[in-house]
């Protein structure tokens, strides 16, 4: 009995040890490299999906810059979502985009050259600017005023021309009440337009060519008894998307002191729900609490909201998918609801909260979407090719792991066979020049 607990110790060289520790740790990795999605990916066939994306640990700040330029299309424009088509990328979305990236101060990390290129293709024959380069539409003031912001972050208004534009825009303007219509010769009262005439007059630097005294009347006649601002002019009925805009135009023309201000902050308050400390208006949490810390921090009255749970809100719509913000915190997990608009929703508050440095925490992004100036590839399999066969979309690292574990499984296997034939030799041996019969059990090595 001794004798075969010998040989069987015998059987337990360090060879073994090594081979089946290493064996075992290249076995995990791999377990673990599949979990992740970065070894053997599953694509559908004829599906143009690639592997381009990865988990990563990141600052919050990197992974909203890394989600914004992976919205870059390869002609400069941009789309809402990872999961929009091209066909719908437009002139507000790219707005947006280096309305984010201004504010984080990192629009070197798109390429402007193509975006610039983008918007001056947007410019029609008359001056104006469309919204898109997909569909046939015509020029409007809104479009304008994104495509002015967008040159004065960029500095680049001497790529267009600028002369049309100005005249364009001067066009859409009523000398004699002081509003804008939506284009050019057309009869339209509504006060957001001549918001948007405002923004675009702003950026460019000529406001001057306007007759400010009447602008701002025109604006103040859509202002309410309870503090907030109408559509139209005489109307009673406001509205909090009107009565933020309607701020930010006064604010841009030096008149927004002239405004009710104690009454306009009591109006925002309205709609500010105390016991959970967030704002409500009918939608999802992000952009209702938008226009609210937005306007309050116009009035100078950020005060009288609770700021660090406003701060926790924002921070839990962070997506862990690609970095980018969802419009509340139940859809995080949805790549379909991470999108532009809510992601500048985000920055705009955390910097009217003065609290942007809470984008320098870790963050794990889930996929970290690496910009070619492509359309989205879906990290996982492609809607379009759930009907067809998968196949294996193995990389150069994957058939080096893969082999590596295969050989020294073999490895492994071939010297517990070599040491199963040595036992069996020792043991015949032994039992000889003892001569004594023993009845052999097989042993488990």
């Amino acid at each position: 009995m001794n004798l075969r607990k010998s040989s069987v110790v015998k059987t337990i060289t360090v060879a073994n040890v090594m081979s089946l520790f290493l064996c075992t740790f290249i076995a995990n990795f791999c377990i673990n490299e599949i979990f992740k999605g970065n070894l053997l990916n599953t694509v559908a066939k004829g599906s143009s999906v690639k592997p381009h994306y990865y988990s990563c640990n990141v600052t919050r700040r990197q992974a909203i810059i890394d989600f914004v330029a992976a919205l870059q299309m390869k002609d400069g424009g941009f789309v809402t979502t990872l999961t929009a088509p091209e066909e719908e990328e437009g002139v507000v979305i790219a707005r947006e985009a280096v309305k984010v990236l201004s504010v984080l101060g990192s629009l070197n990390a798109i390429d402007t050259e193509a975006l610039i290129s983008y918007i001056v293709k947007c410019q029609t024959d008359n001056g104006g600017f469309v919204g898109t380069l997909i569909f046939d539409v015509e020029p409007e003031i809104a479009v304008a005023a994104d495509v002015a912001y967008i040159l004065y972050r960029l500095d680049a208004f001497d790529r267009i021309d600028r002369d049309a534009f100005l005249k364009w825009v001067l066009g859409c303007y009523h000398w004699e009440d002081g509003r804008f219509s939506y284009k050019p010769d057309e009869e339209d009262y509504l006060v957001f337009h001549t918001v948007l005439g405002v923004f675009s007059l702003f950026w460019m630097g000529e406001l001057s060519r306007i007759d400010i005294g009447k602008t701002t009347q025109y604006i103040l006649s859509c202002y309410c008894e309870d503090g907030g601002f109408s559509s139209l002019p005489g109307e009673t009925n406001s509205n909090i998307y009107d009565t933020y805009w309607c701020m930010l135009a006064l604010l841009y023309l030096g008149a927004l002191n002239r405004i009710n201000i104690e009454k306009t902050v009591n109006y925002w308050l309205n709609y500010y729900d105390f016991e959970n400390q967030t704002f409500i208006g009918g939608g999802d949490p992000l952009p209702n609490c938008a226009y609210g810390v937005l306007a309050l921090n116009m009035l100078g009255a950020l005060d009288k909201i609770n700021k660090t749970k406003m701060v926790e809100l924002i921070l839990s719509c962070q997506s862990p998918l690609h970095g980018g913000f969802t419009s509340s915190p139940e859809t995080i997990y949805d790549e379909n609801e991470e999108n532009i608009g809510s992601t500048m929703n985000a920055i705009e508050m955390l910097e009217a909260l003065d609290a942007l440095g809470v984008l320098d925490e870790n963050f794990t992004v889930l996929h970290k979407p690496i910009w070619h100036g492509e359309p989205y590839e879906p990290h996982e399999r492609n809607e379009q090719g759930e009907e067809g066969d998968l196949t294996l979309n193995l990389t150069f690292l994957d058939y080096v792991v893969i082999s590596v574990c295969i050989g020294s499984l073999v490895g492994v296997y071939m010297l517990l066979k070599r040491e199963k034939k040595r036992l069996a030799r020792r043991k015949t041996k032994d039992l000889k020049s003892l001569n004594i019969i023993y009845i052999y059990n097989p042993v488990i090595i």
